[in-house]
């Protein structure tokens, strides 16, 4: 399956180029993944208690076609790109993301047996998906703040639900794994 856009469009966001993809509500894409979404029920470690599920799927069907990957959909990796096993993190939001918001990741998903997180922000009113950037595990890790489940993240105020390492937008690689 394949989104119908074009992938040489991008917009600058954050001082970069950015992929953007609109996913209308009658594109096929959206009924695959609500079904997928379905199958998988509440995953381990999911911080929405799979409330979340169509998102994500629908952010990694993107990511898949714009980075012309191959799904792989394990609890290890997402995707699967030249040998490089990448997954993808998903935020939902009601608005575009901003180069200070974070990138996240549980603290109880830090063994999956992936080489790149992708990051993904999905606009639940304007059904944009905006591909945020990656980073290799190590580095993301190297990086990342370490917030407790009960802490308040000094940027927004937001109170941790669990235990989680942040990294801003700003910090990851854009729209290409190199």
């Amino acid at each position: 399956m394949s989104l119908e856009f074009d992938r040489d469009i991008t917009v600058e966001l954050w001082n970069k180029p950015v992929y953007q993809v609109h996913v209308p509500p009658d594109d096929p894409i959206r009924k695959q993944a609500k079904s997928e979404a379905e199958k998988l029920g509440d995953l381990h470690g999911s911080i929405t208690n799979g409330d979340g599920n169509f998102w994500g799927l629908l952010a990694e069907f993107v990511v898949a076609d714009v980075l012309d990957c191959e799904r792989c959909n394990t609890y290890e990796r997402d995707l699967v790109r030249h040998g490089i096993a990448i997954d993808v993190k998903t935020k939902r939001r009601t608005v575009d993301p901003k180069p200070e918001y974070e990138a996240s990741i549980t603290d109880f998903n830090t063994e999956q047996d992936a080489d790149v997180y992708y990051f993904a922000s999905v606009n639940t009113e304007s059904n944009i998906v905006t591909l945020c950037g990656y980073l290799g595990t190590d580095a993301y890790y190297d990086i990342a703040t370490f917030y407790e489940q009960g802490d308040y993240d000094p940027s927004n105020g937001f109170e941790f639900k669990s235990d989680c390492y942040n990294v801003a937008y700003r910090e990851l690689k854009q729209v290409g794994l190199e």
